[in-house]
């Protein structure tokens, strides 16, 4: 049932609302809890606007998105390595991977380093400066982002495009 009371909704608006809140998580029952093309159960009539479910669609694909953006903890050996082999006139670039211990998917073929939240935009940390390539023998080639301050903003594995 809904934890709160929602004022002024029909129970069968409060129910949709129940029906898309919760359970957070998708499953074989109900694929499309938290996607953009999300469309009310028949089983419910809905009395709410157009404009409203068009609201409640995009705020679904945005928890989409965010359900799969967590920061999660990372191991960089294997980059350090490798810029430590291909890369050993940057020695600064060996310690920039070493703090790169928590990442951030961003699709199949991306990982950030850096929030990229307002990139390239006044008070961002992401500040584009330019990139490195890298190549392994098991991903293939890597693109660094390199940020403002030699710091390593993410990687791009162009093998998984």
């Amino acid at each position: 049932m809904i934890a709160r009371p929602y004022v002024g909704l029909t129970k069968e608006t409060q129910k949709l609302l129940n029906h898309l809140l919760h359970p957070l998580q998708r499953s074989p029952a109900n694929p499309y809890v938290h996607r953009a093309d999300w469309q009310p159960p028949a089983s419910i009539q809905c009395n709410l606007p157009p404009v409203t479910l068009a609201v409640i669609r995009l705020a679904c694909g945005l928890a989409s998105k965010l359900k799969f953006m967590t920061w999660k903890p990372y191991n960089p050996t294997w980059l350090v390595e490798l810029a430590k082999a291909q890369m050993p006139e940057e020695a600064w670039l060996v310690d920039a991977l070493s703090q790169c211990t928590s990442y951030l998917q961003s699709g199949h073929a991306y990982i950030h380093f850096i929030d990229p939240t307002a990139s390239n935009k006044p008070g961002s940390q992401w500040q584009f400066e330019r990139n490195i390539l890298l190549y392994d023998k098991y991903e293939g080639e890597l693109v660094l982002d390199i940020l403002e301050g030699n710091r390593v903003g993410g990687v791009e594995f162009l093998n998984r495009l």
